[in-house]
């Protein structure tokens, strides 16, 4: 007979058996997979945080200009990860689009140095932030 301490060989498998599920259930489980999201980042639409009551462009920011994309359901809590297609490359580059993305109830909003000269093809994936 088994106490608290010491099991049988039956007792162990059966526990084996449930982790063993277990593991499996985890593996094959992934709910956060997500698909990625099309898009393309305008060149019209870009606002300044940096513009002074004068109406003239200040420089204190490193990413003065954003844009914000509409995206139903995101939250301040998620994250999106934005990647730029390889055609659009060189428009991201030139107007030192920022690397990283912040998420805001109902949008993704991007930065840059300058708003875009063209429109950027681009993918944005959703994780889901905790609650």
């Amino acid at each position: 007979m088994a106490d608290d301490k010491n099991i049988t060989l039956a007792q162990f498998k059966e526990q084996m058996r449930k982790a063993d599920e277990r593991l499996d259930d985890l593996e094959t489980g992934k709910a956060d997979k997500v698909s990625p999201v099309s898009f393309i980042i305008p060149a019209e639409g870009w606002a300044s945080e940096e513009i002074d009551e004068t109406g003239e462009e200040e420089t204190g920011a490193s990413y003065p200009y954003y844009i914000d994309i509409a995206v139903t359901g995101v939250t301040a809590k998620d994250r999106a990860d934005v990647t730029i297609s390889v055609d659009g490359m060189g428009t991201a580059t030139s107007c030192g689009l920022c690397p990283t993305s912040e998420t805001l109830e109902g949008k993704i909003r991007l930065r840059a140095v300058s708003a875009p000269d063209e429109a950027i093809p681009a993918e944005y994936w959703l994780h889901s932030g905790k609650e």
